[in-house]
């Protein structure tokens, strides 16, 4: 996972690098509004993986790859 992890961080860092600045001023509203997109799809896509795993894989699986408890996991997804 940590290269995941850091792959991801790069990834991030190269699509809202740009947004950070304009020229010499810092542009802190652009890179808010990045990464409020970035958590909106990285949201969906988790609870579409969750979705996915649930045929395969059980409520303690999937708790364990979202770094939560089952019973969280189950109230927060089983919907």
């Amino acid at each position: 996972m940590q290269r995941l992890d850091v792959a991801l961080n790069d990834a991030v860092g190269t699509l809202i690098g740009p947004a950070r600045y304009e020229g010499d001023e810092a542009r802190p509203l652009a890179v808010v509004h990045a990464a409020t997109l970035l958590k909106s799809m990285a949201d969906t896509w988790q609870a579409e993986a969750v979705q996915a795993a649930r045929t395969d894989y059980s409520w303690e699986g999937i708790a364990g790859a979202l770094g939560t408890s089952k019973q969280s996991a189950h109230e927060r997804f089983s919907r």
